[in-house]
């Protein structure tokens, strides 16, 4: 949440996390932060979470989206907006991740997949790394709400299908 709070973009954006029934501190965490609203969603599961948060807790015209383990770089939401002006075909975009935890030998190969080819190592969109228009997730009908798991992966399809969907080596995250 300090990541994303204190992006390197000059315009408004807002930041939603979606509490799916954590037993954790997520809530009191995430309400610390004072630019972060958090919204509930009792029906368990990611799918449930991440619906909740596109379709009834925002508003804006792109939608970015990332986990609660993931760290984004300072420029993420800069470099989603630019290239999103840039290219008004461009429906979607993703980009490369590289772990910061774990196995050694999973960062290792995670790290060098990404220097060779970031789209070599998700060949779809990821949620943990994802941007897209609400005008495209709309259209394509959004989460299919039957997938939990890979609900992010199979929306990526929808949204190639659908159009221009781009993977941008600068859009990095660290999950």
């Amino acid at each position: 949440l300090t990541a994303i709070v204190n992006q390197s973009i000059t315009i408004p954006y807002s930041i939603v996390v979606v509490d799916n029934n954590s037993t954790d501190n997520t809530r009191s965490i995430a309400i610390s932060f004072k630019r972060v609203t958090v919204k509930s969603e009792k029906r368990k599961g990611y799918v449930y979470a991440v619906i909740s948060g596109v379709e009834r807790y925002t508003t804006s015209d792109i939608i970015a989206i990332t986990d609660a383990d993931t760290k984004v770089d300072s420029s993420w939401l800069r470099i989603i907006y630019e290239e999103f002006v840039k290219d008004p075909n461009l429906v979607a975009s993703g980009g490369p991740y590289f772990y910061y935890d774990g196995p050694w030998i999973l960062k290792l190969l995670s790290n060098c997949v990404n220097f060779i080819s970031p789209r070599a190592l998700n060949s779809r969109l990821c949620g943990m790394n994802m941007a897209y228009k609400r005008s495209a997730y709309n259209a394509v009908g959004g989460y299919d709400p039957n997938i939990n798991l890979g609900a992010d992966a199979m929306l990526g399809i929808k949204l190639m299908k659908y159009g221009k969907v781009r993977f941008f080596r600068k859009q990095i995250v660290y999950a």
